[in-house]
């Protein structure tokens, strides 16, 4: 339930930018946050991509960032 504040943060930031795609990175990640991102794309057709940080340190990262 960590990641749900700093989610709907992230979401009320990109509806006023404006954005379509953002990259969200933290260190772990939830199924909660997980489903609040999908609930997200389905309501307002925007896409947030969660990082975790060990995903960057391993290279495995590049699949995401298309």
């Amino acid at each position: 339930m960590a990641w749900i504040p700093d989610i709907d943060a992230f979401e009320t930031a990109m509806r006023g930018a404006g954005c379509e795609k953002g990259f969200f990175v933290r260190f772990d990640c939830s199924g909660d946050a997980t489903t609040e991102i999908s609930r997200f794309f389905r309501v307002e057709h925007r896409v947030i991509i969660p990082i975790i940080v060990r995903e960057i340190l391993d290279d495995q990262i590049a699949h995401k960032l298309v």
